[in-house]
């Protein structure tokens, strides 16, 4: 599924290059350190992906990707490089509200939290912002997956209803059709 990751952080990217005040300074990574002469500027990269079984046969997978956008901002004052930093969030979230599953990559993109913050590592005042983002889409599993089954034969189902051991329990034994 990392063509999918790819995928999204390449359309965020291709969704900000030039439309905000970082212009062409948008990285699908973790680009570090940055300099002053390249920012303002946005950083793309996926964190972490949650997968839950959606449907059972056949096979389909929920997935959300976590993924985070990391602005930085440099002004001649503390202030002013705070006030870019969180216009430049803001321009962000309004770009990618405007297509919120990237082209039909996604079943929908929803923003989840904000972080502000200022940057004393350089010369010059800097502020930073971090969004983080979830991108939800689906996925099949494999098609050889039905291949595992082959040599299924019989499958035993016990079926307990509360409180276990009840005497409302069934066992049934289920053959499948040899193919």
């Amino acid at each position: 599924m990392s063509l999918i990751r790819r995928q999204v952080r390449e359309a965020i990217v291709a969704a900000l290059v030039d439309e905000t005040v970082a212009e062409e300074r948008v990285y699908d990574s973790r680009k570090s350190p940055l300099n002053e002469s390249q920012l303002d500027a946005i950083n793309v990269f996926s964190e972490r992906e949650a997968v839950e079984t959606f449907e059972e046969a056949p096979r389909r997978f929920r997935r959300t990707l976590r993924f985070r956008i990391e602005g930085l901002c440099y002004a001649a004052t503390e202030q002013l490089a705070a006030a870019k930093a969180d216009d430049l969030g803001h321009e962000i979230e309004q770009l990618l509200f405007l297509d919120i599953t990237l082209g039909g990559l996604l079943e929908r993109l929803d923003l989840k939290e904000v972080n502000l913050g200022a940057d004393t590592r350089g010369e010059k005042p800097a502020a930073a912002f971090s969004q983080g983002w979830d991108a939800v889409y689906f996925s099949d599993a494999p098609p050889d997956q039905s291949a595992v089954l082959e040599a299924l034969e019989e499958i035993n189902v016990r079926w307990n209803l509360p409180p276990l051991g009840d005497p409302d329990s069934a066992t049934d034994k289920v053959e499948p059709p040899q193919v």
